[in-house]
């Protein structure tokens, strides 16, 4: 009966890790996506290391070199994620997929455009533009 019960829940493990696996696949991220759930990850697993307290067979000076060692080991993970994540943005800078303007000057084109209004109509359609483009870097 032992046998037969292992074996019925290694098979339903085996099930619900092969639909796991399909939800993941299913997931369609793009690389930037990835690369901020893998980040994420990474900082969930460098808060559970650092959180180890010593107990049972580790000792404070264990726990230490523990949390030592994987912090350094996740540090240069984030390290070479956030390095991916600058080249495919400059790359995407570089396409024209990503337009970049630096704040303060593009503040000062709305803020002069609204002072050029000449009416309220024309105020409320640079408040609007600007609304959307707001909208729009939310998506993004």
């Amino acid at each position: 009966m032992f046998y037969h019960l292992t074996r019925a829940t290694k098979e339903i493990q085996k099930g619900e890790y092969a639909n796991k696996i399909r939800r993941l696949v299913d997931c369609r991220l793009t690389s930037l996506e990835t690369i901020d759930l893998a980040h994420a990850a990474l900082k969930e697993r460098l808060m559970g290391v650092n959180s180890l307290t010593p107990g049972g067979d580790f000792s404070i000076a264990d726990i230490e070199k523990i949390k030592t060692q994987e912090t350094t080991r996740i540090t240069e993970s984030m390290t070479k994620l956030l390095k991916i994540q600058e080249d495919i943005e400059e790359n995407m800078r570089l396409k024209g997929d990503i337009l970049s303007i630096a704040k303060q000057p593009f503040i000062d084109i709305f803020n002069q455009a609204i002072l050029n209004a000449k009416n309220d109509n024309e105020k409320d359609l640079v408040v609007d533009i600007l609304n959307k483009i707001e909208n729009l870097s939310r998506i993004l």
